[in-house]
């Protein structure tokens, strides 16, 4: 991340461009009671690019040892004060993500919401443990009208080849409302949900 881009994203967070989401990424929240908890994971979480940290927090919740890197101060701190509220714990890592070196096999739940680098997301796929999941949330190009950046947008199609060596368990590309607070539009996306073993069925 250059030093342009990270002094646009902590103003975005300073003048409350990124309010903290009351919920969780929706297929995280629908998952929860099926992931794994043991195991060579050992419970432990990773939320990438974790913002204001609302499923890092919600993973603290259910029991993990959650590691959530972002490379913004101010989304950190942010989400260090929503831990603090919920008595929640959760290693909070401010990390360049371009560079950000990650261990191999050890997570049992991986996320990844918004934050498009894809040699990072390639590499998410060796962090995950055995039977672990990997959770993806991204922005999707389209000829539709819809806000946004189309170099931060995937091609139709493109994540499923990212996650090719994975149990694909859900998929899905749509157009739908966006749920950050206070935004009215709708936005075109990619969501996926995949398992590195044979995903508990």
């Amino acid at each position: 991340m250059s030093d342009e881009e990270r002094a646009t994203w902590e103003r975005r967070y300073r003048e409350g461009g990124y309010l903290p989401r009351p919920s969780p990424f929706s297929l995280l929240e629908q998952q929860i009671d099926r992931l794994p908890r043991g195991g060579r994971g050992r419970g432990r979480a990773l939320d990438v690019a974790c913002g204001a940290g609302r499923n890092a927090l919600f993973l603290a919740a259910h029991g993990y040892q959650v590691d959530a890197v972002d490379g913004s101060p101010e989304a950190l701190r942010l989400a260090g004060e929503q831990a603090s509220t919920h008595g929640l714990s959760v290693h909070w890592i401010e990390a360049d993500l371009d560079d950000y070196a990650l261990p191999h096999g050890d997570y049992a739940v991986i996320v990844n919401c918004f934050y498009l680098n894809r040699p990072l997301l390639a590499r998410l796929v060796d962090a995950l443990a055995d039977d672990g999941y990997i959770f993806v949330e991204q922005h999707l190009r389209t000829p539709l009208p819809v806000p946004g950046n189309r170099d931060w947008r995937m091609e139709p199609n493109e994540l499923l080849r990212t996650l090719s060596g994975l149990r694909i368990v859900s998929y899905e590309e749509a157009i739908g409302k966006d749920e950050d607070p206070g935004r009215d539009r709708d936005i075109a996306t990619v969501r996926a949900v995949a398992c590195k073993g044979s995903g508990g069925f």
